[in-house]
């Protein structure tokens, strides 16, 4: 049997707050994909904005990859980013290690944050962020 084993994007909406230069989140709507592409339903995001917490940013694998910002990624949160007004974290697990971005609210760049991934929590602090 030369079957390939299928190869799985995890990935998870991060809700949570921002309080002064520090955030914590969990991961939400748990899904798996393909590791070409995944899609956040704009629903699921809406619902949790209409909640008490806030949609802090979007975590995804690179199963195959480094853990930095392909050009879909930066493409991606630039939208997310233009559409929720506000800069947003991006937490990529690659083959490397567990990456947290910044997309700035103008989307103009990603900047490397300090952040940890316990299970399902994500947090961390944004001191050097503007």
């Amino acid at each position: 049997n030369t079957e390939k084993p299928t190869v799985i994007t995890n990935y998870n909406l991060i809700v949570g707050k921002k309080i002064c230069n520090k955030y914590i989140g969990f991961g939400v709507n748990s899904n798996e994909g393909n590791p070409v592409q995944v899609s956040f339903r704009y629903e699921d995001v809406i619902k949790y904005e209409d909640s008490l917490l806030d949609v802090i940013g979007f975590y995804h694998t690179h199963p195959n990859f480094q853990a930095y910002p392909s050009s879909t990624d930066v493409k991606t949160m630039r939208g997310w980013v233009s559409c929720l007004g506000r800069p947003l974290l991006c937490v990529i697990e690659g083959v490397d290690s567990c990456n947290f971005w910044w997309m700035k609210q103008d989307g103009s760049s990603f900047e490397m944050l300090f952040g940890r991934k316990f299970g399902n929590i994500f947090a961390g602090n944004m001191l050097n962020v503007k």
